[in-house]
């Protein structure tokens, strides 16, 4: 259950980041407040889908199996939620470089959610693509 806790904690933290960042500086930016919501809601989602696996993982083989594809479907969304914010601060004065860097970025998550549904031994060759895609996250 302490998964749980750590997705209420980081999906109210962009709420209150916002009141006390925004409130204090007055240059603050949209994207800024985007960016550090989608880290924050990332987080929130990883927990709360690997909270889901932890808990109705014991129901049944079916269950545990979906339940294990949405705990890494947690993690492909943590990792595209950690890129967003670097990739916005990295580049932040080459708008082209952030469309650049992003859009390969989203299709190579993208590819590796939908290979999530085949990690199992019947699928080697693809469960061994999916560990590879993890890895050039």
């Amino acid at each position: 259950y302490t998964h749980i806790l750590g997705a209420v904690l980081f999906g109210t933290l962009p709420f209150s980041m916002y009141s006390k960042v925004y409130s204090q500086y007055t240059n603050t930016q949209l994207g800024d407040i985007i960016v550090f919501s989608v880290f924050f809601w990332s987080v929130a989602v990883c927990f709360l889908l690997s909270a889901s696996f932890h808990i109705i993982s014991n129901h049944s083989a079916a269950v545990a199996a979906l339940s294990n594809h949405l705990d890494y479907l947690g993690i492909v969304i943590l990792m595209w939620g950690l890129i967003i914010p670097s990739v916005y601060y990295g580049f932040y004065h080459e708008p082209k470089l952030q469309k650049l860097t992003s859009i390969p970025v989203c299709r190579k998550n993208r590819c590796t959610e939908k290979n999530n549904r085949y990690f199992d031994l019947k699928h080697l060759k693809i469960c061994a693509h999916l560990n590879i895609s993890y890895n050039f996250l």
